[in-house]
């Protein structure tokens, strides 16, 4: 716990000294363009489309009025899909056992896995949430409002951007998808209608053990839009969370930058560790409660990112599939990078007070400044990953190595004849 000072100067003084500092370069607290916006208001499009994807089971506009209830709709639709994950990776894995364990309906069981257990994940998150916001939103109103003097474009529009971005993303890579499976289908061998064709190649862990029924098929094509949307929902989730933490840290930074190179009392660096341990909570926070969400957002775009560039080997006819199959690679690639940059930011506002501290004129270096800069050099404030990983600059490129390695091995195992090729008949 930090030590109490006592504040020798008038009161009132600290704020009289931004103000002056805030007028010199002729900027005014403004919301025009969503600046100062509170995070819980960035982030409704991000909630509205979690909702709309059976995840966030909360209900409530306003920060007073939110809350998560066990006994709602939200609750029932989430608990739904999630059990419709479930059943699709039973399915898969009974199809995987039927067939002697091969590699092809291996990545099937995982997929599904993941998914489910993504939706557990977002259920017992959205118990707290109503907490984490209301922490959040104290953290923000202890800290003076100034996002208009670090953000060109404000967080509530950054969100925005994401959103509509990944969402026609995910669209488009939905329609590839569709598109290459009913091409693909035209392969299955005693299969004369169209449709049933691409339902059958698109879930044989379901209609190798049932009868063919327009129903089920629609059902699992709905499921199948699910998956796809939560899939990427849990990229897009942790990189929300990044560019929120990093723009809270960005504006205690531009606030401490008035102070470069000037000489400050005491007082003055002890007020400013003690708002630095503040925002250092938050990121732990914050960090603690999507854990297990960053780890499989990690896992999962590492572990198909490998998947893919082994399919590349493979036959790439015809050539919808490979359309849909190079888009779908990059685009899980930039997700992946995106991730590593938005949440290594955090990591990187963090330190920066240690720049300032470093230039503090020798005549006003005294005991609060040591211990500020001492904090501020041990501190991790960074997503963790359930303190598996560090999200960090370097982290990107031991990503890389990661896949390379990995990519590697399995490029052997599958020259050694260990993975399996995919079937000729694509509804097997």
């Amino acid at each position: 716990m930090p030590q109490k000072v006592v504040d020798v100067m008038p009161k009132g003084w600290q704020k009289k000294i931004f103000l002056d500092e805030f007028s010199t370069v002729k900027v005014k607290k403004s919301n025009a363009g969503g600046f100062n916006a509170g995070f819980h208001e960035c982030m409704r499009p991000v909630v509205f489309v979690g909702q709309c994807a059976s995840l966030f089971p909360i209900k409530g506009k306003n920060l007073e009025d939110l809350e998560c209830s066990i006994v709602s709709f939200r609750m029932l639709y989430a608990c739904s899909i999630c059990l419709a994950m479930l059943v699709m990776c039973l399915l898969s894995l009974k199809k995987l056992i039927s067939i002697s364990l091969a590699y092809e309906k291996f990545v099937t069981v995982i997929y599904y896995s993941l998914l489910f257990w993504a939706c557990v994940h977002f259920i017992r998150m959205a118990r707290h949430w109503p907490q984490l916001m209301r922490r959040w939103a104290e953290v923000e109103r202890s800290l003076p409002q100034c996002e208009h003097l670090c953000n060109k474009i404000s967080t509530k529009r950054k969100l925005l951007i994401l959103v509509i971005s990944v969402t026609i993303l995910t669209m488009i890579e939905e329609t590839f998808s569709i598109i290459s499976g009913i091409t693909k289908a035209k392969g299955c061998i005693g299969i004369w209608d169209s449709v049933e064709r691409y339902f059958k190649q698109s879930f044989p862990q379901i209609f190798s053990l049932v009868e063919y029924h327009e129903t089920a098929a629609i059902l699992a094509q709905i499921v199948q839009l699910y998956s796809t949307f939560i899939w990427n929902f849990l990229d897009m989730f942790v990189m929300t969370i990044s560019i929120g933490l990093s723009s809270v840290v960005r504006q205690f930074n531009v606030r401490l930058s008035f102070a470069e190179g000037k000489n400050m009392p005491a007082s003055f660096w002890a007020h400013q560790k003690r708002d630095y341990q503040l925002v250092c909570s938050l990121v732990e926070m914050m960090d603690s409660a999507i854990a297990h969400v960053t780890v499989q957002a990690f896992f999962s775009n590492l572990y198909y990112i490998c998947v893919q560039l082994l399919n590349s080997v493979n036959n790439m006819e015809p050539w919808t599939y490979s359309v849909y199959y190079w888009f779908s690679l990059f685009y899980l690639i930039a997700r992946t990078v995106g991730m590593c940059l938005f949440g290594a930011e955090v990591h990187t506002e963090a330190k920066k007070p240690a720049a300032v501290l470093r230039k503090i004129p020798s005549e006003g270096w005294n005991v609060e400044a040591e211990r500020f800069l001492e904090l501020v050099t041990n501190s991790c404030a960074s997503l963790t990953g359930n303190g598996y990983f560090f999200v960090t600059k370097p982290f990107l490129l031991s990503l890389t190595g990661t896949i390379v390695t990995y990519e590697l091995v399995l490029m052997q195992f599958n020259e050694q004849g260990t993975l399996d090729s995919p079937s000729s008949d694509p509804c097997e």
